[in-house]
């Protein structure tokens, strides 16, 4: 039986092939060679088959169309399901390595850190047309946060997307497939949750596009069902850690106030609210606290009202 790669390059791909041209290219390009790369195929058309078929991929590509399409994250468990490596490296179709050296060190932290459950690093962002917007790297009160308690990537994503992540196979954990907009802080909690040791790379080792029409966070953003809906679902899972925290209630009240959602009745016309949750939705829409953000009350008039 042939050596396992040290690492499996997971492209989970549906009907784009611009992005991934560039993230085919960059892994072609990396110095580290010790990899498989492993793509299934949601498309409903041959061109993602037909792009491949132009590299040499020097026998280490396993391509895989899915029949029937399997959806976003069910794609993603299939690429990783069969991955070989010692270490999965999730690389989205649309995202891409800066350089040449950037694979090898996603394996570099995993062996550095033999305690590591996973790693993770800093990554460019990039409008559509490709001009660079901003890099995430997480900061180290962030860091020391995510140490102490994981569940803290429910208020904030500091590890990233997927494709900036790198993690040993065999966890038997997969991303739930009920999630599309918090699938990858629902995993990485999980992940964690179970060894709670990390590695992070300050080097920006990813880059991804942002605002592209093609992407399921797209249309996931600005449709209270699926933001809302998902929030509460992950919560169920984390509530007994995270019921006492002090961000919870201030980030629920953000939360619906991006959606312009003021009472528990639209809340619940949206999405039911889990019984368990009941409590804590209480004191979210209690007043007076949450009046003044309903109806904009002026800061100071808020505080002279406070004083009396």
């Amino acid at each position: 039986m042939a050596r396992a790669p040290r690492v499996s390059v997971c492209i989970p791909t549906y009907n784009q092939t611009d992005y991934l041209k560039v993230s085919v290219e960059s892994l072609l390009g990396q110095k580290f060679e010790d990899y498989e790369v492993v793509v299934t195929d949601d498309s409903d058309n041959d061109l993602v088959e037909h792009l491949l078929a132009r590299y040499d991929f020097g026998g280490r590509l396993r391509y895989r169309k899915n029949f029937p399409r399997l959806g976003s994250p069910g794609n993603w468990n299939a690429a990783v399901l069969d991955a070989r490596g010692e270490y999965v490296k999730m690389l989205h179709h649309d995202d891409w390595f800066p350089d040449d050296g950037a694979l090898g060190d996603f394996v570099g932290l995993m062996d550095r850190n033999e305690n590591a459950a996973l790693a993770f690093s800093a990554a460019s962002a990039f409008r559509a047309d490709r001009r660079f917007l901003r890099t995430h790297r997480a900061k180290p009160d962030e860091l020391e946060a995510l140490a102490r308690l994981p569940e803290t990537l429910y208020f904030g994503n500091v590890i990233g997307a997927p494709s900036a992540t790198i993690y040993r196979r065999g966890t038997g954990i997969e991303y739930d497939e009920r999630l599309k907009w918090l699938v990858d802080v629902d995993f990485y909690i999980r992940v964690l949750r179970r060894k709670r040791a990390f590695a992070f790379s300050e080097r920006v080792l990813i880059c991804t596009p942002t605002g592209v029409g093609h992407q399921v966070t797209e249309s996931c953003a600005n449709s209270p069902p699926i933001d809302l809906g998902e929030h509460l679902l992950v919560l169920e899972k984390l509530y007994p850690l995270l019921k006492d925290h002090p961000r919870l209630v201030p980030y629920w009240r953000s939360r619906l106030s991006r959606h312009h959602i003021w009472t528990r009745e639209a809340l619940e016309a949206v999405c039911p609210i889990p019984e368990q949750l009941d409590a804590l939705f209480r004191v979210v829409f209690a007043s007076p606290l949450w009046c003044r953000l309903r109806y904009g009350v002026p800061r100071k008039l808020w505080e002279m009202f406070r004083r009396r």
